[in-house]
């Protein structure tokens, strides 16, 4: 709502995540990402449960994807993200991520 009333005058990022909440892809796109067990089976694996060298990378792309795609829908493109950021400093940790997100956008 805030981006129909004040359009470019309000800056509008995107903030992603593979850590926090549920992947916007199906399990089966992205297993990789999926928590096994319990109450985490639908969501993501949590930071500290995440093993970064067994994430399958296309896997990471496909949610990358996914989410800038449900922004941009909400707001006319992803051409009008104007900065992007990760939950826990995931980018900072893991600069292929930030590679990937980079060449999508």
């Amino acid at each position: 709502k805030l981006y129909c009333t004040y359009g470019d005058r309000i800056g509008i990022g995107h903030h992603f995540t593979i850590t926090a909440g549920k992947p916007i892809a199906k399990r089966h796109e992205v297993p990789s990402l999926y928590g096994k067990w319990g109450k985490n089976r639908n969501k993501f694996k949590q930071l500290k449960s995440l093993d970064l060298g067994k994430i399958d990378r296309a896997e990471v792309r496909i949610e990358i994807e996914k989410q800038l795609a449900v922004l941009g829908k909400r707001i006319g493109g992803i051409q009008n993200i104007d900065h992007i950021n990760s939950h826990q400093g995931l980018l900072d940790l893991v600069p292929s991520f930030w590679n990937m997100l980079q060449d999508l956008t």
